[in-house]
C-alpha cells in the first residue's frame, strides 16, 4: 500500500510540474509575440513620448533610495554616493491589451525610448553605464526603469576646511530636451531616502548627515545650450560634517 501511494504520489507531481512547465512557455511565448508587437520598425527610439493629449512634456517620474555617501576626496573635492535610482515614465506606443501579462521584461534598451537624464556636475560614472538594473513594460504603456548607481560629483565646499559642516550640491536633469519637453518630478513627496545612520560607509574624517531634496528648474545655460534656455531638474543637496580628530 505505501509503495502504490508512493508511485500516485510521484505521478501527481509530474503532472504538476509538466503543467508548470507548459504554462511557463506560453507565457513566454506570448511575451516575445506582445514583445514584436510593440517594437515595430515604425517605433523611433529618439522621438519622445508625448502626454496623453499627444500635446506637451513628457514627465519622468525619479525616486532614490538607501542613498549612501561612500567616498570624499579631499584633494579633488568630490563626492561619491550610491543609490537605487529609479524612474519611470508612459509611452504610449508601447502600450498592449493582454491581461494574462502583467508586465514585458527589457534587458536591452536601445529599441526604446529612455530618457537623457544626467548629473550636472556628475565627472564620471555615467548614468546609463552597465550597472545592475531592470526594466518593465508594463500594459498602459508605463515604463519603470531601476538601476544601482554609483556616482561621483564635484563638490567644492570641500575646499572649504574652516567650516565643519558643509553641503555637496547634484542636479538631474535631462541633457538635451528643455522643460516643456522633459518634466522631472519625484515619485513621491520626498522621493528620496538614505539608508540608516549606523549602516552609512565613510572614512573616519567624515560623517554623512543626511540628504534633501526639491526641484531646481532653471534657466542656466549649458554647453549644448547657450539662449538659456529652461530645463527641468531636480536636485539632491548632501549635507556632511568633517569630524574633528583631536591631538594626542
Amino acid at each position: 500500500m505505501g509503495t502504490y501511494t508512493v508511485v500516485i504520489a510521484y505521478a501527481l507531481l509530474a503532472i504538476a510540474f509538466a503543467h508548470h512547465e507548459k504554462i511557463d512557455s506560453t507565457q513566454q511565448v506570448r511575451v516575445k509575440q506582445l514583445y514584436d508587437l510593440i517594437f515595430t520598425p515604425d517605433y523611433v527610439p529618439y522621438l519622445r513620448p508625448y502626454s496623453v493629449n499627444s500635446t506637451g512634456a513628457t514627465n519622468i517620474r525619479v525616486q532614490f533610495s538607501d542613498i549612501n555617501v561612500i567616498n570624499v576626496d579631499e584633494v579633488k573635492g568630490q563626492m561619491t554616493f550610491q543609490a537605487y535610482f529609479r524612474q519611470e515614465w508612459v509611452d504610449s506606443r508601447l502600450a498592449y491589451n493582454d491581461t494574462a501579462v502583467n508586465y514585458i521584461p527589457v534587458i536591452e534598451c536601445k529599441k526604446m525610448f529612455v530618457p537623457d537624464s544626467y548629473f550636472l556636475n556628475g565627472v564620471e560614472t555615467p548614468v546609463y553605464g552597465k550597472p545592475a538594473r531592470l526594466m518593465k513594460i508594463y500594459p498602459n504603456g508605463r515604463v519603470f526603469y531601476s538601476q544601482r548607481l554609483t556616482q561621483t560629483v564635484t563638490c567644492p565646499s570641500i575646499f572649504n576646511t574652516e567650516q565643519n559642516e558643509f553641503s555637496c550640491l547634484t542636479l538631474l536633469g535631462s541633457y538635451g530636451y528643455f522643460s516643456d519637453e522633459i518634466q522631472y518630478d519625484f515619485m513621491d513627496v520626498a522621493g528620496i531616502s538614505a539608508i540608516s545612520a549606523n549602516q552609512r560607509v565613510l572614512p573616519p574624517r567624515f560623517t554623512f548627515q543626511d540628504v534633501t531634496s526639491a526641484r531646481c528648474d532653471n534657466k542656466k545655460a549649458r554647453s549644448n545650450d547657450l539662449d538659456g534656455h529652461l530645463h527641468s531638474c531636480l536636485s539632491l543637496n548632501f549635507r556632511l560634517t568633517r569630524n574633528i580628530v583631536k591631538k594626542a
